[in-house]
């Protein structure tokens, strides 16, 4: 695998501080995401900001070097650890998006398969603010666990409960690597940029890498893993999704790395 240079996360992005809940981590695995506020001021974004042009696309980091400092910072590194271990590894790919006047199709950037595992995260940054008018990211929460033909996923237009990543300046959504994701149309006279990385994790997981109450966590998972669905589906894809999302949350806990049936291992994604 290749990787950029990351110094890795620090003792304090491993403080109770910057690492996940078990609440944080278990809405992860009912949605999918999980939205970042690094601890750099406003300025800090202002100005990479005004340094980011539309063409440096997989050149940013060597164009803008501050944006690493955004994957340095202790609240992202803390948030990635609680998802991907104490080990997880900066992906070398990288690339800088920019909202343009026609909406992306819906897509998965990974294999299309379902699977209780997570190996690869996107990393979203965004130094300004979005607002509904300037292209935002569009997800569907909980599509992670769920599958659609590349061809079929491209025609699908609006989908109820989908959400609209209307964020502030200098946030960061970590997102599952399988998710449904499109740019949305930018209809504002303002640049909208994501700087997207990925993380990577590298070995199974043993035993949470999050800030864990084992007192309190089973009843938690009990409860939020068989709410209802992120978005409305069949009866069928309900027991699928709530039995994928238990075996992601035991996954995550104790590195179980197969299904119910024993039918399969998921492997990592290739880089990419």
């Amino acid at each position: 695998m290749s990787y950029r240079r990351w110094p890795g996360p620090t003792a304090s992005a491993m403080s109770d501080d910057h690492l996940l809940s078990d609440e944080q981590v278990l809405d992860f695995v009912v949605n999918g995401f999980h939205v970042v506020r690094p601890t750099l001021p406003n300025e800090f974004h202002d100005d990479v900001y005004r340094r980011l042009e539309p063409h440096f696309g997989t050149a940013v980091l060597d164009k803008v070097p501050s944006v690493a400092a955004v994957y340095d910072d202790p609240a992202v590194q803390g948030a990635v650890v609680s998802l991907l271990g104490v080990n997880a590894r900066l992906n070398a790919h990288h690339n800088l998006h920019v909202s343009g006047p026609v909406s992306q199709y819906w897509h998965q950037d990974s294999r299309n398969r379902r699977h209780h595992q997570l190996w690869r995260l996107f990393a979203m940054y965004y130094p300004q603010t979005v607002t509904a008018e300037m292209g935002p990211t569009v997800i569907v929460p909980g599509s992670y666990l769920r599958n659609a033909p590349t061809d079929a996923l491209a025609t699908y237009g609006n989908i109820s409960g989908q959400v609209a990543l209307t964020v502030p300046a200098g946030s960061v959504v970590l997102a599952h690597f399988d998710i449904w994701h499109a740019g949305s149309a930018n209809r504002s006279s303002t640049t909208r940029y994501m700087v997207k990385l990925l993380f990577d994790r590298v070995s199974r997981p043993t035993a949470p890498s999050w800030r864990t109450d084992p007192a309190k966590a089973a009843e938690l998972a009990a409860r939020r893993l068989n709410e209802g669905m992120a978005v409305r589906c069949s009866p069928s894809d309900k027991i699928k999704e709530r039995l994928l999302r238990f075996q992601l949350w035991n996954y995550l806990r104790e590195g179980r790395d197969r299904d119910s049936s024993g039918a399969y291992d998921v492997q990592p994604p290739p880089v990419g």
